[in-house]
């Protein structure tokens, strides 16, 4: 459901205008915040379930690593989406010194190109996870995850 509730608040963002009021910005970003707390938060009890109990510290700091490390990436993503759109759609730079107020629109807008650009990719990344968390309903416990091994590894031998 969060990742659902994440993907339908981000649609919003690729249609935003300069005129979007900052009150529905900010109402949605609580909703899309809302949408990564109901992700996260039985993703990491799902997983720390998982573990055997002399096995949650380490859990814990590879699921903390990991998710910084994943936010990071995204994050490069995104930066790198906004970044190229709005360069691809920028005014020429001599268009600056002719008519300096038609530059910054312009330039605004090709800003707005690339954050909704970004926004897509992002609602592209959650309706791919919500997708994929439908196979994932299969509950494994590191002691069966162990057993499986050892049994795979007698039959190998």
């Amino acid at each position: 459901m969060g990742l659902f509730t994440l993907a339908v608040a981000t649609v919003p963002y690729a249609f935003v205008t300069a005129t979007t009021p900052s009150i529905y910005i900010t109402v949605l970003y609580a909703v899309r915040m809302f949408g990564i707390s109901m992700t996260m938060m039985p993703l990491t009890t799902n997983g720390m379930n998982a573990l055997s109990q002399d096995l949650v510290g380490h859990g814990t700091a590879v699921n903390n690593t990991l998710r910084q490390i994943a936010s990071s990436i995204t994050t490069a993503i995104m930066v790198s989406v906004l970044t190229n759109v709005t360069n691809q759609h920028s005014p020429v730079h001599a268009f600056l010194k002719a008519d300096p107020l038609a530059y910054k629109h312009s330039y605004f807008n090709a800003t707005l190109d690339g954050y909704h650009a970004a926004f897509w990719i992002a609602v592209g990344f959650s309706t791919l996870g919500w997708l994929l968390a439908f196979f994932l309903n299969k509950k494994m416990s590191s002691a069966d995850i162990i057993d499986e091994s050892s049994h795979s590894a007698k039959e190998a031998a």
